[in-house]
């Protein structure tokens, strides 16, 4: 049978790294412009795929629209290939709402300019999650194409990749040495000249590719990708085809595309290996087959904003504002879309890995401040029309009514923290009272004056003063995607809530823990319902880092520091009957950096200075009655470099694994690790997670709930230490040292966690609810409003969901419109270990149902019960959108 080798040119784009945006798009206008010459004038060069993204083409356009006729008719001809992605994501780094959003948009505009490639492109995500073959599949794609993650020595050049649901994939593996140009490098020295080929040496290397090719091919197809990193389209590439057709026997070399190879391969049918569930392999001895782990610590500023504001969008504004168009308000189509856009530019992975010059992560952030701002126009705006909508008639005039939605698909129950803006302060002592008129108890946690300006549509801007006042109010229950309705005036006479949950002076206590500060500085953490005793928690590690962007170096002579022991204060911030909280206050005193230059690679010449400065650091403890979880709020004043800082949290639980949350999963990964000493890249324990992770054994276990600090690791030590990663500072990257100052972290930084310890299982403990309730906070609009032109007393009951979601394991993961239809779109995920039942319906008359693809195309209609429900059964791990046609505006019963 005669072999054929499938030569595929493209260029592999990075929209920033090395250099900003800006300076590689004017690269990319002359690469795109030189291309449409070639395939213009030399129809044997027949096709070039433009990195699987399409971004590239907008990016493009922006400088060269009057190329868009040119461009759309290479594409519908099959000659320029584009998409699925809008920019290539990390896997690890963003939600898995974010990369189907990703794959609709990129498929999207790819489509509006003359088709799609519908292949799984993932050429250099820095490890593959375990739900990426159900999502690939959710878009009807044949098989995938990857690079890292795993190895030579595992897998052949095609395998089947098997996700955690059970979806099994064609997946084809391209090579250590070379990655994505194996072509390109195997013939560097001919592609790159700049004049006639050495036919001598262009045969030489020819049949040297071959061989290496062959070593791990499964059929008679072999895959040689012509191209690198921001390379152009090569014009020697028709004559090195017909030559090594001249020269190659037994061989047809074909100008070809990935679909074209696919197709061959699936053909062949061979037999093939697999592989189950997420890819993160290190690699052991090849050229550039590198996981590169440590980017979820890069820049951690940056995964704290892309945190942010993927819950603002996918937990906060987009059920938000479909609550709102449910009871006939208008959804933002066009806000929603140019918040993903450019979310997802942020996306792109060399961005979010926190891997590249200064400039680009300044660019980031101006990016994430847009969303923020577009954002919270969308959240405002909804919740203006839900308070307008919701019935206040029960609060008495003069009094502030306000509402308190619930955006989370759990109930909320007990001690609710709430910012309540009033006109003034009351006359006597605050008085909250639910529509029932009963008196909801509460604690005044603080009061803030704030004086916007705000403008009504035929009138100046004027300034009205309010008060927010933070309150914790009690005994109060919010419905999952719900509104509940308050009225708060003056009571007579002063009132001040009696008891305490302090315990004794460094400690807190309620129904369900028990914490206290520790001479040593550290957390003693008691879980009541199972009497386990957690301690030393929250102590905190510093260590050396010579690495990079990409990689964390310890210096091979490392001073640790940790905060054990040392010298605090402890003062106490809120005391009462409904929250307690204190904050601990120390200084950790650091080497400053390090010696040699922050930029000198070899970790063995590198060690810390022997001067020290002081990181100022405050730790504050929250704890609300009948809360099962503590919060924990930090603040450090980052004043060294070169150095990795960590919390730290021994758990003692006997157990040779963790769980952590990732996209559309909870896996489980082991503590222990492979012997990798003579690996060119050692397998790190540090590893990602999206907003928990947590160990457990047979009696229960510890989960901490994070806000933008993806990286963790649990020590393989008999403590079964917790450690998550503040902030890794270091000085070098692929640019030039002046370009990597901010990835020295410098100044003050937040963070927000939970400790939450579980007894049972993790599923059985409740971890997910409660890390997605932790998440998102209850969101509060005052009914008087500027925005709001009457106090609403219109058809929404208070104390009604709009939108449920039901089910043991089962996670929300979107509520929205549809991409292209008036018509709401739920989607969720079985998230336990055993099929189960979902139910999802809307507080709406509901007209039809439909299971859709994650392309959000219907598959088939669903019966819809009574009250506007519909049932699925979810196997393990399985991923679901539903499609529900309903009468917006027309309340069901």
């Amino acid at each position: 049978m005669v072999q054929t080798i499938h030569v595929v040119s493209h260029t592999h784009w990075d929209r920033e790294w090395y250099r900003p945006f800006q300076v590689f798009r004017a690269r990319l206008v002359d690469l795109v412009d030189a291309l449409l010459d070639l395939l213009e004038t030399t129809p044997e060069y027949r096709a070039f795929h433009l990195d699987g993204q399409t971004a590239l083409l907008e990016d493009y356009l922006e400088i060269r629209p009057e190329q868009a006729p040119r461009l759309q008719r290479l594409i519908a001809e099959g000659r320029v290939l584009i998409g699925p992605w809008y920019t290539q994501p990390d896997e690890f780094l963003v939600s898995g709402e974010a990369l189907v959003r990703n794959l609709l948009r990129g498929r999207r505009v790819a489509l509006a300019y003359g088709g799609c490639m519908d292949l799984g492109y993932l050429p250099d995500m820095f490890g593959h999650t375990g739900q990426m073959p159900q999502i690939l599949a959710g878009f009807g794609f044949p098989a995938a194409i990857l690079f890292r993650g795993i190895t030579v020595d595992q897998v052949p050049s095609a395998f089947v990749w098997r996700g955690v649901d059970g979806t099994a994939l064609l997946t084809l593996k391209l090579p250590d040495d070379t990655a994505y140009s194996n072509f390109f490098y195997g013939l560097q020295t001919t592609l790159a000249a700049e004049g006639p080929i050495d036919w001598d040496a262009a045969g030489r290397q020819l049949a040297q590719l071959r061989e290496e090719s062959e070593a791990v091919a499964v059929c008679e197809h072999l895959l040689w990708m012509d191209g690198v990193d921001h390379v152009w389209a090569n014009p020697k590439i028709p004559a090195l085809i017909e030559y090594a057709n001249r020269t190659l026997d037994g061989a047809q070399v074909v100008h070809s595309t990935l679909p074209g190879f696919v197709e061959a391969v699936r053909a062949a049918a061979p037999d093939l290996t697999e592989q189950v569930g997420e890819l993160r392999h290190a690699n052991r001895a090849w050229r550039l087959q590198a996981l590169l782990a440590n980017v979820a610590s890069s820049h951690i500023r940056l995964k704290q904003a892309n945190h942010d504001v993927q819950i603002l969008l996918e937990r906060i504004a987009e059920p938000l504002s479909s609550m709102a168009w449910l009871h006939g308000g208008a959804y933002p189509r066009a806000f929603l879309d140019l918040a993903w856009k450019t979310l997802l530019q942020n996306h792109a992975h060399d961005s979010i890995c926190g891997c590249s010059v200064d400039q680009v992560h300044r660019d980031m952030r101006y990016r994430f401040d847009q969303i923020a701002l577009v954002g919270g126009i969308v959240r405002d705006r909804a919740l203006n029309v839900l308070a307008a909508a919701t019935d206040t008639a029960f609060v008495a005039p003069g009094d502030t009514a306000f509402i308190v939605c619930n955006p989370s698909a759990y109930a909320r129950t007990g001690t609710v923290l709430v910012d309540v803006p009033l006109g003034a302060e009351p006359a006597g002592s605050l008085r909250v009272y639910d529509s029932a008129g009963h008196a909801v108890e509460r604690q005044v946690l603080g009061v803030t004056a704030r004086s916007p300006l705000t403008q009504k549509r035929f009138d100046i801007p004027t300034r009205e003063e309010r008060h927010v006042h933070r309150l914790a109010l009690a005994g109060v229950t919010l419905p999952p995607y719900g509104v509940v309705a308050f009225g708060a005036g003056a009571a007579p006479g002063p009132r001040r809530p009696q008891g305490s949950l302090f315990a004794a002076p460094h400690a807190m206590e309620n129904t369900f823990l028990y914490a206290a500060i520790e001479r040593d500085g550290t957390l003693t953490l008691v879980h009541k319902p199972t009497g386990r005793i957690y301690r030393g928690l929250l102590a905190l590690e510093d260590g050396g880092d010579c690495g990079d962007g990409w990689v964390w170096v310890p210096p091979r002579f490392d001073q640790v520091v940790l905060s054990r022991g040392r010298p605090f204060d402890l003062a106490r911030v809120h005391d009462g009957p409904l929250v307690a909280a204190m904050r601990l206050s120390l200084r950790l005193f650091v080497p400053r950096g390090q010696e040699p230059a922050p930029h000198e690679a070899d970790a063995a010449r590198v060690r810390r200075a022997d001067e020290t400065v002081a990181l100022p650091v405050e730790i504050t403890l929250s704890l609300a009655a009948a809360s099962r979880r503590l919060d924990v709020d930090v603040w450090v004043d980052n004043r060294a470099q070169n150095h990795r800082l960590r919390l730290l949290f021994p758990t003692g639980v006997a157990t040779d694994d963790c769980l952590a949350e990732v996209a559309y999963d909870v896996v489980r990964r082991p503590i222990a690790l492979p012997d990798s000493h003579d690996w060119r890249e050692p397998q790190l324990g540090t590893s990602p997670h999206q907003s928990f992770v947590g160990v457990g054994d047979a009696r229960g276990g510890l989960a901490l709930f994070t806000a933008g600090t993806p990286e963790y690791e649990v020590v393989d030590d008999p403590p079964r230490t917790l450690a998550i990663t503040l902030l890794r500072a270091f000085g070098r990257g692929a640019g030039e040292p002046h370009e990597y100052l901010d990835s020295q972290e410098p100044g003050p930084h937040t963070y927000r966690f939970a400790v939450y310890p579980f007894a049972g299982s993790w599923a059985e403990g409740g971890v997910v609810r409660e890390a997605r309730l932790w998440a998102v906070a209850p969101l509060v609009r005052e009914v008087a409003a500027p925005e709001v032109p009457a106090r609403g007393d219109g058809g929404l009951p208070t104390g009604r969901s709009l939108v449920s979601v039901t089910g043991t394991g089962i996670d929300v993961t979107a509520v929205k419109l549809c991409e292209s239809r008036d018509t709401l779109l739920l989607r969720c995920v079985n998230l336990s270990e055993v099929r189960q039942q979902a139910e999802l319906g809307a507080h709406a008359v509901v007209r039809e149902a439909y299971r859709v693809t994650l392309a959000e195309e219907r598959l088939a209609p669903l019966p819809v019960a009574a009250g506007g429900t519909v049932r699925l059964t979810l196997a393990p791990r399985e991923i679901a959108s539903v499609e529900l046609v309903v009468d917006a505006g027309a309340l069901g019963h």
